[in-house]
């Protein structure tokens, strides 16, 4: 159903790894984790971002440098997004850095993310599994 609707179901079309708050944790922290895909050459990197190794911001740098092309900023704070997109068109890699975000977003939370600079949204079990909506149509005339 999310395909039919418009939407996809992974964070990346291409080819991609994705290393998670544990990956990052066993390696060490941002850097360690991305030098260690380093070999894979031209598969997309996805880094899920806390701000468990300093600022987020600081972490999308340090991500960014070391060669990640999709930040996933998983705080569900929506400051957290403008912190990484200035930091990202600071840098001047705006445009081939990608913003995910997630973290316990609901429906009602659409009306601020549609502002914010934002790619990817992580909707999660929140909108995904929530209930039916009780809708019906009617074609009166033809």
């Amino acid at each position: 159903m999310v395909v039919a609707g418009g939407a996809w179901f992974r964070i990346s079309r291409e080819p991609f790894v994705y290393l998670d708050k544990n990956y990052t944790a066993m390696f060490g922290g941002i850097r360690q984790c991305l030098d260690a895909v380093r070999h894979l050459g031209d598969v997309v990197k996805v880094i899920q971002l806390k701000g468990r190794y300093g600022d987020v911001a600081v972490e999308a740098r340090d991500a960014v440098d070391a060669g990640a092309r999709i930040l996933f900023i998983d705080t569900g704070r929506p400051g957290d997004v403008t912190k990484v997109s200035d930091a990202l068109h600071s840098m001047g890699v705006r445009e081939r850095v990608q913003i995910a975000f997630g973290g316990g977003i609901t429906l009602q939370h659409m009306e601020v993310l549609v502002t914010l600079d934002i790619d990817i949204l992580d909707v999660g079990r929140h909108i995904v599994d929530a209930p039916l909506l009780d809708m019906r149509m009617e074609i009166v005339e033809v």
